[in-house]
């Protein structure tokens, strides 16, 4: 019977020094998954640092944006301004335009009765001209029969 208490004795004492070599694993494992705990922890943290720098680049990124689109809309008005100020321009122009053509056209008529009445006078001028050296003739006739 001792020899099977001895017997059992080193199935146990086997059997202990095998938890053992497991639990040393176990705490060596353990030990690695607190080391990986450790550096993910430092990894989170690192991430967290560099989500803020992002964060903090897109609120940059965000009011610049808003200032351009202030600037945008402050532009939109400044040229639809500037697009109506030609358009009323371009208006008076046309009515400046059609008052000069209606003028010109009242000038040209003038123009042309002028010349018509230029005309006129020249043909009455030609006759006086012609009538005033008929009558000078008579005259030097009427003279030299008296002289």
């Amino acid at each position: 019977m001792e020899n099977e208490i001895l017997e059992i004795l080193k199935v146990l004492q086997s059997n202990m020094n095998t938890m053992q070599s497991d639990m040393k694993a176990m705490q060596s494992n353990m030990n690695t998954m607190q080391s990986d705990m450790k550096a993910m922890q430092s990894d989170m943290k690192a991430m967290k640092n560099e989500q803020k720098e992002t964060n903090k680049s897109l609120e940059r990124v965000q009011n610049k944006t808003d200032i351009i689109e202030v600037q945008v809309k402050e532009n939109t008005q400044i040229l639809k301004a500037l697009q109506h100020s030609s358009q009323v321009h371009k208006a008076g122009m046309d009515k400046f335009n059609i008052i000069l053509a209606r003028e010109a056209g009242e000038l040209k008529k003038q123009i042309k009765n002028l010349e018509n009445r230029i005309c006129n006078l020249e043909e009455t001028n030609k006759l006086i001209m012609e009538m005033y050296g008929e009558h000078e003739v008579e005259i030097r006739k009427i003279r030299k029969k008296y002289v």
